[in-house]
């Protein structure tokens, strides 16, 4: 994708059960990830709101590191397995820490790369931890029947059994 990123002196956090890493690159959007993505890949996107990063609640958006910082999570096809079900409202209450759209879309993107075949949420949604500027909650997805990457809208309180948070630590 013709991007490097210089990696030294950068803290890897470990927790149990947390084995994909993820860098998060500070000058990058999601927009510019979403696009670098979708061409790479050859394959569609769809945004409910657009720009995305102009679109996103910033102001109710877990806060993250300034600048360069890298996450782990639990890796895998669908949202995690112990989340599923979890409203937005359920994850927030409890405190996690979830994937924000540009965290999702790094993973989702990494896990196509390694796995050749397909993105991450094929059968689930992953809600993340941000807001349209409707208020909408951001959720992600790829639709195999039309080849697209969605950021898309859902409800807040939504507990559909395929879908969940993705924890980050």
């Amino acid at each position: 994708m013709g991007y490097t990123l210089d990696l030294s002196g950068v803290v890897f956090p470990e927790k149990q059960g947390f084995a994909t890493y993820m860098a998060v690159p500070a000058d990058l959007d999601e927009d510019q990830i979403f696009k670098r993505i979708t061409e790479y890949f050859k394959v569609g996107q769809y945004a409910y709101q657009s720009p995305v990063a102009c679109n996103i609640n910033r102001e109710v958006q877990q806060k993250r590191p300034q600048g360069l910082y890298v996450f782990a999570h639990m890796a895998g096809g669908e949202p995690d397995a112990k989340h599923l079900g979890k409203s937005y409202d359920d994850a927030t209450a409890a405190g996690m820490t979830f994937m924000n759209p540009k965290e999702y879309l790094l993973a989702t993107g990494f896990h196509r790369w390694i796995n050749k075949t397909h993105f991450m949420d094929v059968k689930g949604w992953t809600r993340t931890s941000s807001l349209w500027s409707d208020g909408n909650l951001v959720n992600g997805n790829f639709n195999p029947s039309n080849s697209k990457l969605y950021l898309s809208n859902g409800n807040r309180d939504n507990r559909n059994p395929d879908n969940g948070p993705r924890e980050k630590f």
